[in-house]
């Protein structure tokens, strides 16, 4: 008979089974240490989009911006993370009315860099967001190649509206700022020359150098269109072109159950220093006022009926023209859809969602509502490249 083990021998299994499971049991642990301290998802991502067009009749501008950067995600986490690193550029680019040709593609006539705007993101250190540069998003092209405004709502301490000058192909220095609330954001005209402002005091300014056009009087009657004007969020706010009234919409005024009846245009005349409430019925139920203009001291709207269709009315509710509803934009109905009432016509503006695509393609459709003729051309901004400024 074989002398059994000793008794080390014999416990020497048992042993490494215990070895094993106190390391199992220490693995949850270990793991979250390094998910905590180092480990997270990362990718990459570009996006490309318009920020803002705009059209008067002679020249077609939109603001492009491109943003690129690093999307992190912690392992564990749920929700989309954080924007470990964020870089925008931004560029003015415009076509010539006059030029532009149907059954072709259209270059732009301009192309003007606005510039650059960084954010570096880091988790778990005291100052976590280095940021550089202008905020891009918020500037406003218009007619002028020698300027571009920039508004800034909600993203500093104190808003803004400032106006850049353009040298050659670039953004140069800052001609001037005014303080503004984002309250009391600006309202600014079809031609988008000049805007209303309540800071620092009410007053029109022009967008070019921020000169006072016209100081407003705070009488009691402007008082009482103030009053209207901030009871409840607007609908629409207007400064008309001839600089004559400044007219807000409410969102149903506070007056209607339809969710949709933005029907009421309150307005305040700076010549007359008096205020007046007209009311536009468009179709058999809602009606939403979604621009309006002083043509030839006639108070003019263009409106969605219930059905969504779209119309120039004046002041008394008589249809003037039907318009083209397709590719507008109910809400944001200024975004795409450009009135340019001196020439009896209307551009409504369309980009491709392309993400990815460095070349921006827009489709841009006139319709004049006079002669009833239709024109739709294809507009590519080429290629956005940075230029190289000097040091």
């Amino acid at each position: 008979m074989a002398s059994p083990l000793p008794a080390q021998e014999r416990d020497r299994p048992f042993d490494v089974v215990k070895t094993i499971i106190r390391i199992f049991q220490f693995v949850p642990v270990l793991f979250c240490m390094l998910v905590t301290v180092s480990c997270e998802r990362r990718t990459h991502f570009v996006f490309w989009s318009d920020v803002d067009d705009f059209c008067d009749g002679k020249v077609f501008s939109i603001c492009l911006d491109k943003e690129e950067g690093i999307q992190a995600v912690q392992f564990l986490e749920h929700g989309s993370g954080y924007r470990a690193s964020s870089q925008s550029d931004s560029w003015l680019v415009q076509w010539k009315i006059d030029a532009l040709k149907e059954g072709q593609t259209n270059y732009p006539a301009n192309i003007i860099y606005l510039g650059h705007h960084e954010v570096i993101q880091k988790l778990h250190v005291p100052d976590p967001v280095h940021e550089s540069g202008v905020e891009l998003a918020t500037f406003r092209s218009g007619p002028d190649t020698n300027y571009v405004v920039r508004e800034e709502y909600g993203f500093k301490q104190s808003d803004v509206v400032e106006v850049f000058k353009v040298s050659g192909q670039t953004v140069g220095q800052s001609l001037g700022k005014i303080e503004a609330s984002g309250v009391d954001r600006a309202v600014f005209n079809r031609s988008r020359r000049e805007f209303f402002a309540w800071k620092p005091f009410p007053a029109i300014y022009a967008c070019s150098n921020l000169s006072v056009v016209k100081r407003i009087p705070l009488t009691g009657h402007f008082k009482e269109f103030d009053s209207e004007f901030h009871r409840v969020e607007n609908h629409l706010a207007v400064l008309t072109d001839d600089l004559r009234f400044l007219i807000a919409v409410p969102f149903n005024g506070g007056e209607s159950p339809q969710g949709f009846n933005h029907y009421k245009a309150y307005c305040y005349d700076f010549s007359s220093d008096e205020v007046t409430a007209k009311t536009i019925h468009f179709g058999t139920n809602d009606t939403a006022i979604s621009a309006i203009e002083n043509v030839d001291n006639d108070l003019l709207f263009i409106a969605y009926d219930d059905s969504e269709k779209l119309a120039l009315l004046n002041s008394g509710s008589k249809v003037l023209a039907e318009l083209p509803s397709e590719d507008t934009r109910f809400f944001n109905f200024g975004s795409n859809f450009h009135w340019v009432y001196e020439k009896k016509c209307v551009f409504i503006s369309k980009s491709k969602i392309d993400l990815d695509a460095a070349h921006r393609e827009v489709v841009l459709r006139s319709y004049d509502y006079d002669k009833g003729q239709k024109k739709q051309f294809i507009l590519n901004a080429g290629e956005m490249k940075i230029p190289q400024l000097k040091p």
